[in-house]
């Protein structure tokens, strides 16, 4: 078991403005509720006092019986940015990583080519962006694309 309770906040990255997958990352300092994400050299000047745990990538997290989660550290957005991976359907949780309908944002070109890389490795067959409509598996090869065509415009 990964020792993490469905109802407790995953941070997809070390920003603020967004919610989690699982609940609001922007939980207020007085309420100690544990936060789970990647490491990131900011963590201590973001969260003062939060109750923050790290994830790795290729994390297990078992939501319910059934329902498994794996943690993909997919850089590239932030430095910390992550997806869960939700092994029984083969769907995706992309948070900034791929948003629906619109390109996002990336502080390392490199890192976010890779990243999504990776994501297609995985064919999934739903994403779940966290800005935006639930998107077809095909998306993270439009975002791909996309890149190449804006790359190839410079």
């Amino acid at each position: 078991s990964s020792g993490i309770n469905a109802e407790w906040p995953l941070r997809p990255g070390n920003h603020g403005g967004d919610c989690a997958i699982l609940g609001d990352s922007k939980v207020p300092e007085q309420c100690k509720v544990p936060v789970f994400k990647m490491p990131h050299a900011f963590d201590s000047e973001i969260a003062p006092g939060q109750n923050m745990h790290h994830l790795h990538d290729k994390q297990l997290v078992e939501v319910s019986e059934g329902c498994t989660l794996r943690v993909l550290h997919t850089p590239g957005h932030t430095d910390d940015s992550i997806c869960l991976h939700l092994l029984q359907e083969n769907s995706l949780f992309s948070a900034d990583t791929v948003l629906g309908g619109s390109s996002g944002e990336f502080s390392n070109y490199t890192h976010y080519i890779k990243s999504l890389n990776r994501l297609r490795e995985l064919a999934p067959v739903r994403v779940y962006p966290g800005h935006g409509q639930v998107e077809d598996g095909g998306v993270v090869d439009r975002y791909l694309s996309h890149r190449q065509d804006r790359e190839g415009q410079v």
